[in-house]
Order: C-alpha cells, then sequence, then structure tokens
C-alpha cells in the first residue's frame, strides 16, 4: 500500500513502545512519529495483529484529546475515556477506539429507541465501507491533528448503541452527521475482557473485517479499507 499522505512519507511497521514523542524530520514521520504523535484507533489490515502497549496507545490518546473542542464536536454528545484506549498500527494504518467514560454492561441492558453513546473510532489512511466499497471522505468527520511538526488527518467516528426496528441491539458508526453511516447488530458474547471494548482485525484481498467486543456481552463485524 502506498505510504505517502498529505505530503508525509509515513513508514511501515509496528512502534516501539519506548519511543516516545518525537520531532518530525523535514517532510517526514519517523517511525515512532507515526503511531506515537498519529496513532488512531483499533483498526489494521493485519492477519496476526496485536495490541499496540498500553503506553503507546495512550500517548495517542493524548495526542487527539490535544484539541478536546474538536475531539468532542460528534454528531452525538459523546465523552471518551482517553484512559482506555485499545489500538493497532500495521504498515502505515492505525486505529484506536476510545470507550465512553462510563460504558458498562448496564449501557446495553438499558439501551432503548434513543441512541446511547458507547465511545469514538479514530482511524489514520483507513475508513469504514459498505457493500465493498469505502465511504465518501465527504460523508465522514475528519479532524486534523498536530503534535510539533507532526500533521495528519485522521477519520473520527461517533460510536452509539440502541434498539433497531426489530428489537435487536445494533451498534450506530457515525459520520459528520446526525444519521449513521453504518448499522451493525450486536451478536450476544459471554467473555471475559480487560477494556471496555476490545478489538481484532483480519484482512482479506483489500480491505479488513474488524470486530469489536463490547463489554464482554456483545460484538459487532465491520470491514474498513483504504480511502479513495
Amino acid at each position: 500500500m502506498n505510504n505517502r499522505k498529505n505530503g508525509l512519507l509515513l513508514p511501515t511497521g509496528i512502534f516501539a513502545a519506548g519511543a516516545g514523542v518525537l520531532r518530525a524530520r523535514p517532510r517526514r514521520l519517523r517511525e515512532a512519529g507515526l503511531i506515537a504523535c498519529l496513532l488512531l484507533a483499533g483498526l489494521a489490515l493485519a492477519r496476526a495483529q496485536e495490541q499496540l502497549p498500553r503506553e503507546t496507545a495512550l500517548k495517542g490518546a493524548f495526542i487527539v484529546s490535544l484539541n478536546l473542542k474538536e475531539m468532542l464536536n460528534t454528531p452525538i454528545p459523546t465523552d471518551p475515556d482517553v484512559k482506555r484506549p485499545v489500538a493497532l498500527s500495521h504498515e502505515g494504518h492505525a486505529g484506536m477506539v476510545l470507550p465512553e467514560s462510563k460504558l458498562s454492561a448496564e449501557t446495553f441492558a438499558k439501551a432503548g429507541t434513543e441512541v446511547s453513546p458507547v465511545g469514538q473510532l479514530w482511524m489514520l489512511k483507513l475508513v469504514p465501507s459498505s457493500d465493498g466499497q469505502p465511504l465518501q471522505m465527504s460523508k465522514l468527520r475528519v479532524v486534523h491533528l498536530k503534535n510539533e511538526d507532526n500533521e495528519a488527518e485522521a477519520v473520527c467516528c461517533a460510536l452509539g448503541v440502541r434498539k433497531g426496528a426489530d428489537g435487536g441491539l445494533e451498534l450506530l458508526i457515525y459520520g459528520k452527521d446526525k444519521e449513521p453511516v453504518l448499522r451493525i447488530p450486536l451478536k450476544a458474547l459471554s467473555a471475559q475482557q480487560e477494556n471496555p471494548i476490545e478489538m481484532s482485525a483480519e484482512a482479506g484481498e483489500n480491505s479488513g473485517l474488524v470486530t469489536l467486543k463490547l463489554v464482554g456481552k456483545y460484538q459487532a463485524s465491520f470491514t474498513v479499507t483504504e480511502p479513495e
């Protein structure tokens, strides 16, 4: 995959956890800079992708929260917990999910026809797809991130839950408008998990299948791909 974006050469590979936030070389993000400075939500096109270290994910959460006003300017009200991020990265693609601060099993047990926030999903060089096609950037919420001399454009999707027309719960993924760009039926799950939201991803030919596990009770899968 082409790793050049917005004039920045985005490096491949997984960031070594202890590198910290580094100053960028002119027009180039060093390998540490990609994840420490531009890390965005738990989606990566990898067949055997592991979560990034907590320390690294926390640095990514810090970067996206620097502009708090923009971070919270979501179509539905969200209050993401920047202390509980989960993140993945592979070959210049990266993602991070931030759970809602008070996300719990009760959030889903009490969900009705009104939307309850679940968290935020941040993506670098990835977008959700529908019917095999990437969602148009014009429908998505794009946030400009900057840390020292590093800059990038990231997609930020609010996540919500509500009961669908059939009475089942569905995960809602939002772009920039109040109507969700994706509705995904939730499947029941019974599992122990460390974080309120856990992630895994598997690669296809030109896309990745992402699974979010929510408070050990539900899961939802959807596809991501590179933007057009």
